[in-house]
């Protein structure tokens, strides 16, 4: 599966079931055979509104393994709701991640989240979060949203070494005399697992980042507000290539990258929360939640 396929990829807001997942080195009857179980699991489902929305989606999967070949065997990621279906190879690189991270042959997400696979197949900016441990040495997490690993644990002596080729995003704060010179530093948030934890912690330290950055260009628009942008001259700036940063909700930035080319985006975005309660977050509200910086 190339990226410019997946970014091709288009859902109706309609769709109320939505699968997404893989198989992988699957041979035409083995698929048969899951399809089978999942049709006899269907037909116990009591409202009939749902039960035929999902057996329309399967019969999706029926046409597909369909055009398969009896003796091949098939890895693949497929896309199904409603009103779509995509299906595609997936290649050596998207099943090393699988291998890795996974561990599983067959994957199936009955709630779609393409966020969630744009970041497991296509991002490869791992996050570093080092964590003094009680026999004093830095444990290493390596990390995207979907990706984890558990990395080295390296001694004070090494660490200077190690951490120039992993640079460290932060440290989680702690006593610990060794984080005496160590930043940034942020307290480790809540989460399910270890994963969470350390993703959740990263979040609401750029969170909280952005919103003193945030804070800061308020400040100088009040001493020089020709430096900026506002509503609907953001949009102007972006094509005349006067924008330096964005400062935003996640939703207009969605709406600028589906509605303009992508080459015009050749700026820094800084995307602020829109549901926590903060009157810096709030003032953002009364600029109609954009401006941008121009270069000036």
């Amino acid at each position: 599966m190339k990226k410019e396929e997946f970014q091709r990829i288009s859902l109706s807001d309609n769709d109320s079931i939505k699968y997404s997942g893989y198989f992988i080195e699957k041979k035409k009857e083995d698929l048969e055979a899951w399809l089978g179980k999942e049709f006899s699991k269907s037909s116990e489902i009591k409202s009939l509104k749902t039960k035929k929305q999902i057996q329309s989606i399967l019969e999706k999967f029926s046409k597909y393994f369909e055009s398969l070949e009896d003796d091949k065997k098939y890895s693949f990621q497929f896309f199904l709701g409603d009103e779509y279906n995509y299906f595609f190879d997936l290649d050596k690189n998207q099943l090393a991640n699988i291998s890795k991270y996974h561990k599983t042959d067959s994957w199936l997400f009955e709630d779609l989240e393409l966020d969630f696979w744009n970041d497991f197949y296509f991002n490869d900016k791992f996050i570093s979060v080092y964590e003094v441990t009680k026999n004093d040495a830095f444990q290493h997490y390596y990390f995207t949203k979907t990706k984890f690993e558990e990395r080295d644990r390296v001694k004070p002596d090494f660490f200077r070494e190690y951490v120039s080729k992993f640079p460290a995003t932060l440290y989680i704060q702690s006593k610990s005399k060794l984080l005496e010179k160590m930043e940034p530093q942020f307290e480790e948030q809540v989460g399910k697992n270890k994963h969470e934890k350390l993703y959740n912690t990263v979040q609401e330290y750029e969170t909280q980042k952005n919103i003193l950055r945030l804070e800061r260009q308020f400040m100088e628009i009040e001493k020089n507000a020709d430096k900026y942008l506002f509503g609907n001259e953001v949009i102007k700036g972006i094509q005349n290539y006067e924008v330096k940063e964005i400062y935003c909700f996640q939703e207009f930035k969605d709406k600028l990258e589906s509605k303009m080319p992508k080459e015009l985006f050749n700026f820094s975005w800084i995307i602020l929360p829109k549901k926590i309660e903060n009157p810096i977050i709030e003032k953002l509200e009364s600029y109609r939640g954009i401006f941008a910086q121009k270069y000036f």
